[in-house]
């Protein structure tokens, strides 16, 4: 396992959110210069593994293969399949939230899941020992930030075995609602 020092993994952070901002600047304005990508995806892996030593080789290279698409939305084909979370055997209770057929006022089982990844957080909160909230296959778009804190250390948030659960933040707009503002050169500017 890796163990940096808080003034590395500082550094590490910064490294990497500029890597992140330069990457945006760049997809906008130029064409990112050659080996930009491969080093910022190196250094996502090496960041990743910094704040996870935890993490599995199962899930390294699943990071590493993620990592290593230029495709911005790739699609959705390999399948969660159990857990490699070394946490997930000892969870005294779990919960269910799946994007479709659900209500957050359900018990969250298996039979009558949440709706949100929160409601999920919250009941695992209100419960004793360790808890998992598992995520059924979809795309489980967030509301709002769901900010975790140390009452949430025995907290477990994966997938469903065996099917393809996605965390989004972003909220869907349908092609009807953007309007394109002006053009900027050769680039079009819309909102």
């Amino acid at each position: 396992s890796i163990c940096l020092f808080h003034n590395e993994r500082e550094e590490m952070r910064a490294v990497f959110s500029t890597m992140i901002l330069t990457r945006l600047v760049l997809a906008v304005w130029a064409a990112p210069p050659e080996g930009f990508e491969a080093a910022w995806r190196a250094a996502a892996t090496k960041f990743a593994a910094a704040i996870q030593p935890e993490m599995s080789e199962a899930n390294m290279q699943q990071l590493s293969e993620g990592l290593a698409t230029i495709d911005p939305s790739p699609p959705l084909k390999r399948f969660a399949g159990p857990s490699t979370h070394p946490s997930l055997d000892r969870v005294s209770s779990s919960f269910f939230v799946s994007p479709t057929h659900c209500n957050d006022s359900y018990a969250g089982t298996q039979a009558s899941p949440f709706c949100s990844v929160l409601k999920g957080v919250q009941a695992c909160r209100a419960a004793s020992g360790p808890c998992a909230v598992l995520l059924r296959g979809g795309v489980h778009r967030l509301n709002e930030t769901i900010v975790l804190h140390p009452i949430d250390s025995d907290l477990v948030i994966a997938g469903y075995p065996h099917e393809d659960a996605v965390i989004s933040g972003t909220t869907p707009l349908a092609i009807s609602e953007w309007q394109k503002v002006r053009d900027v050169g050769t680039i079009a500017i819309w909102k």
